[in-house]
C-alpha cells in the first residue's frame, strides 16, 4: 500500500513540475490573458479582467451538455442561455494525452443550470452586418461559361 501510496506523489510531483513548465495545457484562462482580449483591439472583454480565473469546459455534438434553465424537463435555448450568464454546472476532470497535441487536463461540461442573467462576455456573440457587409455592384447576367452548371470554376476551365 506504502509503495503505491509514493508511487502516486512522485507521479504528481512530476506533473506539477511539467504544468509549472508550461508543458501540460490547462483549461484555466486568466482574466486578462489573450484569450480574454479582443482579438482586433487588444482590450479586455467585457465580463474578464484582473484577478479573474475561466475553465473553458470541453462538449461536443457527440456529448453535448443538458443545458436547462426554469424547468428541469425542458432544454433551455440558446437564446436564455449564454456566456456570461449565472448557473450551476457539472463538470468532470480528466487528463488526456494526444501524439501531436501534447498531454492537458480538461474539463466535460456534462450539465448546466441557468439561474441568472449577468453581462454578456466575450461580446455579443452575433455578427453586425454593417461592418462586414461589402456592397457589390450588380454588373448584369452572369458570364455564359457558368451558366453550364460548372458555377465560377466554368471561368477557369
Amino acid at each position: 500500500m506504502g509503495g503505491a501510496t509514493w508511487a502516486g506523489k512522485a507521479k504528481s510531483r512530476k506533473g506539477l513540475e511539467r504544468a509549472k513548465a508550461g508543458l501540460i495545457k490547462s483549461p484555466f484562462i486568466a482574466g486578462d490573458g489573450k484569450e480574454a482580449r479582443n482579438k482586433e483591439t487588444g482590450e479586455i472583454n467585457v465580463g474578464y479582467g484582473p484577478g479573474l480565473f475561466f475553465i473553458r469546459p470541453w462538449a461536443n455534438a457527440d456529448h453535448p451538455p443538458v443545458v436547462r434553465y426554469k424547468n428541469p424537463n425542458i432544454p433551455a435555448t440558446e437564446a436564455e442561455v449564454y456566456s456570461g450568464c449565472r448557473g450551476f454546472a457539472v463538470l468532470s476532470a480528466f487528463a488526456w494525452n494526444h501524439a501531436t497535441n501534447g498531454d492537458g487536463v480538461s474539463f466535460n461540461l456534462s450539465y448546466f443550470q441557468k439561474t441568472a442573467d449577468d453581462e454578456q462576455i466575450g461580446g455579443s456573440g452575433q455578427v453586425d452586418p454593417n461592418k462586414w457587409h461589402e456592397k457589390i455592384a450588380d454588373e448584369g447576367d452572369a458570364p455564359p461559361e457558368t451558366k453550364q452548371g460548372e458555377g465560377a470554376d466554368g471561368l477557369f476551365g
